[in-house]
């Protein structure tokens, strides 16, 4: 039930901020640049999960007995894909248009971080994220994808940051 609540609030902040983000009056243009940098991040990360999904048929046909469950590798391949195209764009200053800070979509990284944070905890506390010894999607390993990717994105987010200020007060 817990689980339920948590992404009850989840589902409503988002959508709470999706509707603000569309219906405001914002110009959220790219320009050719960002646009090219957002091409390399898509098939930098379009190649990352092509390589995992391929590691992981190998995996299943050579039956080598791995820690964590099938569905719990192909999420974790398509979160490293993403946070490939989000770091990428990130660092290079194409995740937000021209006019964008982004301010609303770090406080939703945080929100998931938190919520995320919060059910895999207790997955962990009750020992339910694994079962026969293997890491479970279903059981916390969603969960715990969630937050090590989102982590890392906020990571990269705080990091570009400092690093802009940094650049801001030098000149």
């Amino acid at each position: 039930m817990d689980g339920f609540i948590l992404l009850l609030i989840f589902v409503i902040v988002f959508a709470a901020i999706m509707l603000l983000t569309t219906y405001s009056k914002r110009n959220c243009e790219y320009d050719e640049r960002q646009l090219a940098i957002r091409a390399e991040g898509y098939k930098r990360g379009f190649f990352i999960m092509l390589v995992m999904t391929g590691m992981l048929c190998i995996i299943n046909e050579a039956r080598i007995s791995v820690p964590f469950d099938n569905n719990f590798f192909l999420f974790a391949a398509m979160m490293l894909s993403v946070d490939v195209y989000a770091i990428h764009a990130i660092e290079n200053g194409a995740f937000f248009s021209v006019n964008e800070k982004g301010l609303s979509y770090i406080v939703m990284v945080a929100i998931v971080i938190i919520a995320n944070a919060i059910s895999a905890a207790g997955h962990i506390i009750d020992g339910t994220i694994k079962s026969d010894g293997k890491l479970m999607f279903d059981n916390g390993g969603c969960n715990l994808i969630l937050l090590v990717g989102f982590l890392l994105m906020l990571t990269v987010f705080i990091h570009k940051y400092i690093k802009e200020r940094k650049g801001y007060e030098e000149s």
